[in-house]
């Protein structure tokens, strides 16, 4: 019978457990001779250098191992390959379009833009992994090699050399657990369990789970070409599930420990903190795919307390409804590391994209809540961000930066010289079309180095279309090769906006240079005139048409920008509207704003009113949140919402709960996520951390634990529960 002290264990942290080291090279004898096997490179590209130096990683560094684990990964590696990566990128882009690198610099000093390379935020096909395995893998390299083209067979030569090199290190570990091979049930399933996946595809759960582990944690670890997702778990898993029950290999007891085990070595790897998984959804005809196995693994996750992997869950109008009570019970208990996303919008919003309809159905969330075409697309979806309330700066400066003292928009009309409303507006959105322009310069000039520091073999044969064709992941090898461009403060933007059109233009209190004179001097000496706007004038987030109207129209705007703009992979650009935590870091490279915000502070985050400001409860906040078409904003977004613990007591709270997700979902919203909270108790937590140590608190696409953050964002955590 397998077993794992479960409580004990997931105390422990990576560092404080007792791993042990085998034979190899130090951190620093890795470093060396990769950046030595990157400097004497002689022809103009990646591929066969960076699959040399990871088969030396792998064949060569020390290993962790602690034998109390029942799933191995542990390398001494300090991340080398993504260091030369992105300082090669950064050369590069600079000597060939110094113009684009330098805007690109100045566009994140100011805030008003970014342009970069995501290698990131990725969804391997583990379907064919576990289907091939890694000998599987090699064995179709090596055959595509052979009947390649000359120009070709450098590609499979460098999955084929990094796959086995794949297979060592499986083997390396099958060597240190011999020697615990007969001391118990655990140490057999692991040493036999690895002896198998060194060659062949995996044979039971516990087996896929462990190829699994490995090649995610390589992508994520050693290459950094990061698989923000372990994919839908559930379906994945469910043919070993019943195949492991049905043929006597495990009880169903088993299966659970297997499971706690493997979400605890996750939680346990400090490098791939932020690891996501899915569960539920539609299939291309409408049909729930939910099982048993899905409600095992919430079961299982929600036993352990932790805040990490993360779950995702796939709404869709036919999901069971015990699997959502399920849920909401875990966000009430205060396991509330949970998204909810919406098949109706997000299905419809990739094939907007060019994405076939099975395809866009068989949809993976990578990162925090970003859809993608699983183990077909590179999305890139952090490549650019645009932030809406610079827009607002820059139209009132006609371009001059407040934070930098130097022009960065576009230099439109003079504020004096402004007639009506429409002609601000018409200056905020030429800010904003200004900036994109400037942010797909920065992300196309990225974009085409790709091919020389992108490579990415261990990517490479598990996604759609790079091995048949022989073209990198990341030089338009995959099925869709897209970018995103994140535009985010939206409820900042709306709220100024509607301040400007009433104050200046509709009460005519005051003129566009007196605002702007207010702004400048961060409302000193106009605090009666801020504490007005702030609680009488009409905000976003409470079912106002007047400030809605300004979000959705902003996002319609933008939409109209970006989405099927080309890139230089031959895909699109796409629109994403999170947040995530830049509204703290670009709110501080921010002036005052009209809606009443002081300067340098945080702005509104992702589709969510700005903090404080929905002040007629959740039902108004989601009117306000689902005016926007989601199917416009493909790389997607999320509402963060927040409940009173007394609001999620009883059966009556859970199911008044489910009726708020149903809601949400049935007026086009695209992703919500819950915390519940007690305003006393965020304030006890602060003021005695040390006896709230695991207060979780999702934050954006994460969660945390509640003592982690600044006590800025803390208060901000107090101030919205306090609003409730």
């Amino acid at each position: 019978m397998i077993t794992y002290d479960t409580k004990s264990s997931v105390k422990l942290s990576y560092a404080q457990k007792d791993y042990s080291y085998s034979d190899g090279k130090s951190a620093r004898e890795i470093n060396e001779y990769c950046r030595k096997c990157f400097e004497n490179k002689k022809e103009n590209t990646a591929i066969s250098y960076r699959a040399e130096a990871i088969k030396y990683i792998l064949e060569n560094a020390r290993l962790h191992f602690c034998e109390e684990e029942l799933f191995v990964y542990g390398i001494e590696y300090d991340g080398v390959l993504a260091d030369i990566r992105y300082r090669d990128l950064a050369a590069r882009a600079c000597e060939l379009d110094a113009c684009a690198f330098a805007e690109c610099a100045a566009g994140y000093e100011c805030g008003a833009f970014t342009g970069d390379g995501d290698f990131g935020h990725n969804c391997p096909d583990y379907s064919r992994l576990f289907e091939l395995g890694i000998g599987g893998i090699i064995s179709y390299a090596e055959e595509k090699e052979r009947a390649a083209k000359e120009e070709k067979k450098e590609f499979y030569r460098s999955v084929s050399t990094v796959y086995k090199a794949i297979r060592t290190l499986i083997l390396r570990y099958v060597k240190i657990c011999e020697r615990y091979k007969d001391k118990s049930d655990n140490a057999r399933l692991r040493y036999c369990g690895l002896l198998n996946i060194a060659d062949n595809p995996p044979a039971n759960i516990y087996e896929a789970l462990q190829l699994q582990m490995i090649v995610y944690s390589l992508m994520t670890h050693i290459t950094v070409n990061i698989a923000r997702t372990l994919g839908k778990l559930d379906g994945l898993l469910y043919r070993y599930y019943c195949g492991d029950i049905n043929n006597g290999t495990f009880s169903q007891q088993d299966i659970r420990t297997i499971i706690s085990n493997c979400l605890l070595r996750y939680y346990a790897m400090h490098f791939t903190a932020n690891t996501p998984f899915y569960l539920c959804g539609s299939d291309k005809n409408g049909k729930d795919t939910s099982n048993e196995l899905s409600r095992i693994i919430l079961e299982e996750y929600f036993a352990l307390d932790i805040n990490d992997p993360k779950i995702q869950i796939r709404y869709h109008k036919n999901i069971p409804e015990d699997i959502l009570i399920m849920a909401v019970k875990g966000i009430a208990s205060g396991k509330n590391s949970i998204v909810f996303v919406n098949d109706g919008v997000i299905i419809p919003a990739l094939e907007k994209t060019g994405a076939s309809h099975e395809d866009a159905c068989d949809y993976a969330l990578v990162g925090c809540y970003e859809p993608l075409c699983a183990g077909k697309e590179i999305s890139a979806t952090c490549a650019g961000r645009i932030m809406l309330p610079k827009a607002i700066e820059y139209a009132f400066t006609s371009g001059f930066d407040f934070y930098t003292g130097r022009q960065e928009g576009e230099k439109t009309a003079p504020i004096s010289e402004m007639c009506d409303f429409e002609d601000f507006y018409r200056a905020v959105k030429q800010q904003i079309k200004y900036a994109f322009a400037r942010c797909v310069t920065a992300v196309n000039s990225m974009e085409t180095q790709f091919p020389y520091v992108g490579s990415a073999p261990i990517f490479a044969p598990l996604l759609d279309n790079c091995m048949e064709n022989g073209i990198e992941p990341y030089s338009g090898g995959a099925k869709y090769n897209n970018s995103s461009v994140n535009v985010f403060g939206v409820a900042t933007f709306a709220d100024s906006m509607l301040a400007v059109k009433r104050a200046v233009f509709e009460e005519k209190r005051l003129t566009l240079c007196d605002f702007y004179n207010i702004l400048k001097e961060n409302w000193n000496a106009s605090e009666a005139f801020r504490a007005e706007i702030l609680s009488k004038y009409d905000k976003y987030g409470n079912g106002n048409k007047k400030a809605d109207f300004f979000a959705r129209d902003i996002y319609s705007y933008c939409a109209s920008l970006i989405n099927g703009v080309p890139n230089t992979r031959g895909g699109i650009f796409r629109m994403g509207a999170f947040s995530i935590d830049w509204n703290h870091t670009f709110g501080a490279k921010l002036m005052a704003t009209p809606d009443g915000r002081y300067q340098k502070t945080p702005m509104s985050k992702n589709v969510c009113a700005s903090v404080a400001m929905d002040k007629k409860g959740i039902t108004a906040l989601i009117n306000s949140a689902t005016c926007i078409d989601y199917t416009d904003i493909p790389n997607g977004t999320v509402l963060d919402t927040m409940l009173h613990k007394s609001a999620m007591t009883g059966d009556d709270g859970m199911f008044s709960c489910v009726g708020l997700i149903k809601t949400f979902m049935a007026l086009g919203g695209i992703g919500i996520q819950i915390n519940v909270f007690d305003p006393s108790v965020l304030r006890k937590a602060q003021q005695m951390p040390e006896k709230y140590s695991n207060l979780q608190v999702r934050k954006c696409g994460w969660n945390v634990y509640f003592n982690e953050l600044s006590r800025e964002e803390q208060n901000e955590f107090i101030k919205q529960a306090e609003n409730l």
